[in-house]
């Protein structure tokens, strides 16, 4: 974890009935405590306040790609150059990788761009995707094989109601067709893609999550 790193805190009520979700980044890391910056609800954009010894499930992307997650609580809330809140930051060896290289795919349809290097440009939707990639639904005439390069441009609309734009380079691994499905599908593998844009992909998997959970309690 870096300065600058974004992460993702969970409050988890004491009812266990609502998971609340946070974003803020990585101010300070020094004496085995976290700075973060003040966090804002994922949901209503506003900043959180919290007691100390408020507990929390904290996520964040390391520089392998991985996803990390350990529990800590707030220690104390100070104003440096800028407001921090300031967390345990326990050893590596507590961490637990939830994901590595291979990330949690969501059934679910997102908007996409895509442009191969032939500058063939279609527009279409996902049938599912992750943190490591995509199944889109390709055009009944594609001319897609696997190797083929493309440039996407996926659309997300998150739970807090932003929407965030986001572009990734990647290779196409696979061209199927599903069961019940007129049209071939691709599964394609992320090549270029920044840290910042990956963990946003994340957490919106993340959100779809618990409103998937949420609706199957209910």
């Amino acid at each position: 974890m870096d300065i600058g790193t974004p992460v993702t805190l969970e409050l988890l009520h004491r009812d266990h009935t609502f998971h609340e979700l946070y974003k803020c980044k990585v101010v300070d890391i020094r004496g085995g405590y976290l700075f973060l910056s003040l966090p804002s609800g994922e949901k209503s954009g506003k900043t959180g306040f919290f007691h100390e010894g408020t507990p929390f499930k904290l996520r964040f992307v390391g520089k392998d790609k991985s996803v990390y997650m350990f529990e800590t609580s707030m220690i104390a809330k100070k104003k440096f150059k800028i407001p921090v809140l300031i967390f345990h930051l326990p050893d590596e060896n507590k961490f637990k990788r939830i994901q590595r290289r291979k990330f949690v795919r969501i059934e679910t349809a997102v908007d996409v761009a895509i442009k191969s290097r032939g500058e063939h440009s279609f527009t279409s939707i996902t049938t599912d995707i992750s943190g490591g990639g995509a199944a889109i639904v390709l055009p009944y005439r594609h001319g897609c094989a696997p190797g083929t390069l493309v440039e996407m441009l996926f659309v997300f609309h998150m739970k807090a109601g932003d929407i965030h734009y986001i572009d990734a380079k990647a290779e196409i691994v696979r061209v199927f067709k599903s069961k019940g499905m007129e049209r071939e599908s691709a599964s394609v593998e992320f090549h270029d893609i920044t840290d910042g844009s990956r963990q946003t992909i994340i957490q919106f998997c993340f959100e779809r999550q618990l409103y998937m959970k949420g609706k199957r309690v209910r």
